[in-house]
């Protein structure tokens, strides 16, 4: 039997499921659920097929789910900011609770980045943003992607925004285009589940530094040359850096199997074809060039590519060091390759 509480006007409620000491027991005016009509709202949502959750606090303007499991659909934590000032519609409610049966729903953006603030290590991994108006979304976006680089590029929370309006394709594209996801209302009930899934597998792969790259091959001989390309949700950003410097990377990435010594990988740049003793029209590096392009180069270039793609990554987790024995370090450079091109 699904328990449905509510604190009483006087009522103070307990401390863990009170964010906001300083107003205990405030009334909530704009929840999703009404304070005034709770039967009504879990009559709603049993009609519709969805047990009503337990309420355990109304507290300024949010609610907590709590779960019976700990376990759901996405295996993700779903925070919901909705700032419209109206009931969070049921089609969006329904699958929330279904993906997320802890998930939070605020309605005051202060309070959503005073929650990270505050508690940096309990962040979602997916903030839905409900919103009518395009430069509020791209400012929340750009505040969310501020914390997430001071934060030593971590790779949550995800954004997800859903627009209210209908017929906005700029701002689909602009959202997409900095690593976000998008999705009307009215298409919540088929592909709210999807776009979870591949935020699921996003987050996957920023948790294991795993970028997916596109190596082309241009010319031959003493003509060839490597371009190397990021490949994001709905961009591809080039690697910058010299010939040298992305002939260096190409021959890493495809061989990045396993750490290899800095002598391990002056062979292996010797066998490549854009280098001169294979063939190619580049010299191979010295020993220290080769220590100043992994130390100092690289990671330049890799986060310069990472920022302009939104990607969340991060150069120093990209590029891995392993201790080989007691006097050798290892590197090699993460990532999918997914194809290699020549032209």
């Amino acid at each position: 039997m699904t328990i449905y509480s509510q604190p009483t006007q006087h009522q103070q409620l307990p401390a863990s499921t009170n964010p906001n000491p300083s107003k205990p027991g405030s009334a909530c005016q704009d929840s999703v659920f009404p304070e005034r009509h709770p039967d009504q709202t879990r009559a709603r949502l049993e009609r519709s097929g969805v047990a009503a959750p337990i309420v355990e606090g109304i507290c300024g303007t949010e609610r907590t789910f709590r779960a019976r499991t700990t376990l759901s659909r996405s295996g993700l934590k779903i925070l919901v900011f909705d700032g419209t000032n109206t009931h969070l519609p049921n089609s969006l409610l329904k699958r929330v609770i279904a993906n997320d049966r802890a998930a939070l729903i605020k309605r005051k953006w202060d309070s959503v980045i005073d929650t990270f603030l505050s508690h940096p290590c309990t962040v979602p991994d997916v903030i839905v943003d409900i919103s009518t108006d395009r430069a509020s979304v791209i400012r929340r976006m750009n505040e969310i992607w501020d914390l997430r680089v001071r934060w030593n590029y971590s790779p949550r929370p995800a954004y997800f925004a859903i627009s209210k309006t209908g017929n906005l394709p700029l701002l689909r594209f602009e959202i997409e285009r900095l690593d976000g996801r998008f999705l009307y209302l009215c298409d919540v009930p088929n592909h709210f589940n999807q776009e979870l899934e591949q935020i699921r597998l996003k987050l996957s792969a920023l948790l294991r530094s795993l970028p997916h790259w596109q190596l082309a091959h241009e010319g031959q001989g003493v003509t060839s040359r490597a371009v190397i390309h990021l490949i994001g949700t709905r961009t591809r950003t080039r690697l910058g850096g010299s010939d040298r410097h992305v002939a260096v990377f190409a021959a890493m990435l495809k061989r990045n199997a396993l750490p290899r010594s800095i002598g391990d990988w002056l062979k292996m740049l010797a066998e490549d074809s854009l280098f001169k003793p294979a063939g190619g029209s580049l010299e191979v590096p010295s020993r220290n060039t080769l220590k100043m392009y992994i130390h100092r180069d690289f990671p330049r270039y890799l986060q310069a590519a990472f920022d302009s793609a939104r990607s969340g990554y991060s150069s120093r987790r990209v590029i891995e060091r392993v201790i080989l024995d007691s006097k050798t370090m290892g590197y090699k450079i993460r990532g999918q390759l997914l194809q290699n091109t020549y032209y």
